[in-house]
């Protein structure tokens, strides 16, 4: 559908649009359209036209403010993902800036504004491995946590959670790790985001290895790959991953198991560079980098 969208006439190129504004949302839904592709780079070129068009008319960007702030943070994204992390903070504090200025006298442009600001800190702090700071992000957030969530969009919660996991697992607290990823793995709505849901299975999958919960895995891990091979979509190297943790949970002893994390990182590889700079599930988390981490041990 998403590509029905981008090959409309009145999509695929500016040349269409007769006014600033019809010029933004091309390149805005553009920019959407490139993400859903995975083309994270020309996506990250659409929303940056936005940001600029709208830039250099302020008259229309007070109008626009929501289409403002969501090209900034999918701008966030797109870098995030890229890797390109020195052009975060600048777009952050633009978001710091915004939330300090006088916007639309709206609840949902407030709640738009706080919640893009702190998904995309807390995928920023996740993807530099800052995961104390992103801890204490969340710990940070309970005031308006209280305030806002009633007020989120399920998928939107949902993301948070996940989010809200990957920190915990990253700082190594477990427990509170698998409280926040049995949120989502609970949610009745799984068809919103296959692709978070997706990966929501490898992350529980890691926490119970992480806890020594073996009589729990083997059946987690097939529950994981079924639900993997249903998707409409290839999962190379996550069901590589979970073939391998299979074998982990039987062997004993410390070099065994460095052994068996080198042989997997190894495994892994081929199929990871292939995929990883079009794959969109890499922007969730970082499979091949637990893995290293754990060989390294």
């Amino acid at each position: 559908m998403m590509n029905d969208i981008g090959l409309h006439p009145l999509i695929i190129g500016k040349n269409t649009a007769l006014s600033t504004r019809a010029a933004s949302i091309c390149y805005y839904t553009q920019g959407f359209c490139q993400l859903a592709n995975g083309s994270t780079h020309e996506a990250l070129i659409r929303f940056k036209k936005v940001v600029d068009l709208l830039d250099q008319h302020t008259h229309i960007r007070v109008d626009l403010l929501k289409r403002y702030v969501r090209s900034i943070a999918r701008m966030i994204e797109c870098y995030i993902s890229l890797g390109e992390f020195q052009e975060v903070p600048a777009l952050m504090q633009r978001l710091d800036d915004l939330s300090k200025s006088s916007g639309p006298d709206h609840p949902d442009y407030h709640i738009l504004l706080w919640r893009e600001s702190a998904q995309m800190r807390l995928r920023w702090f996740i993807r530099t491995e800052r995961f104390d700071e992103a801890v204490d992000l969340i710990r940070s957030l309970d005031n308006e946590w209280m305030t806002y969530s009633d007020r989120l969009m399920k998928e939107h919660l949902t993301q948070f959670h996940y989010l809200f996991a990957v920190a915990s697992l990253g700082a190594k607290d477990y427990h509170r790790a698998l409280h926040w990823i049995n949120q989502v793995m609970n949610d009745n709505e799984s068809e919103l985001r296959q692709d978070l849901f997706a990966f929501a299975r490898i992350i529980n999958v890691i926490v119970h290895f992480e806890l020594g919960n073996f009589e729990l895995l083997e059946y987690n891990i097939r529950s994981a790959m079924r639900y993997l091979q249903k998707r409409q979509r290839d999962f190379p190297t996550e069901m590589i991953f979970l073939e391998g943790v299979k074998r982990a949970i039987k062997l004993r002893g410390r070099e065994t198991q460095h052994a068996f994390w080198v042989e997997l990182e190894a495994s892994m590889l081929p199929s990871n560079q292939r995929h990883m700079h079009d794959d969109p599930l890499t922007h969730y988390f970082d499979l091949m980098g637990y893995v290293a981490a754990k060989s390294n041990q």
